[in-house]
């Protein structure tokens, strides 16, 4: 995982998330990825650690948009480089975060209890769940 810190724009996975939806200028295909990453989870399924990534992206990025910042924005991109988040996308990404924060079958989570951090990860991923939800 390339990840600098805890926060859920800090690492590769988020930001190339990022990067894509605000060089597409809409959620057409972000909203393709994560329809597909609640297909793979469906009935239980196991969430990998990049797909995991790209949803506390979105999440973040709704809360920002919404104006409940939640996590540290990046000095890089300027938050209103990107489009609104759609409320179904929201939705989705609402469902999924109890399960990338809590669940034995997120790998981000996994990756997370094997570090001194955890607790910081847990505490930033449940704000931004509380912030969307």
């Amino acid at each position: 995982m390339g990840a600098w810190g805890h926060g859920a724009f800090q690492n590769d996975d988020a930001l190339d998330f990022l990067g894509d939806l605000r060089d597409e200028g809409s959620w057409a295909s972000a909203q393709e990825e994560i329809r597909r990453i609640a297909d793979d989870a469906a009935d239980g399924g196991y969430i990998e650690a990049p797909d995991a990534c790209v949803l506390l992206a979105a999440g973040a990025l709704a809360a920002h948009q919404r104006g409940k910042p939640v996590a540290e924005w990046s000095d890089e991109v300027p938050a209103g480089a990107y489009p609104a988040c759609p409320d179904g996308v929201v939705g989705v990404v609402a469902g999924l975060l109890p399960r990338v924060i809590r669940g034995p079958e997120s790998e981000l989570r996994a990756l997370w209890e094997e570090t001194d951090d955890l607790d910081a990860w847990v505490a930033e991923c449940e704000a931004v769940l509380g912030a969307i939800s």
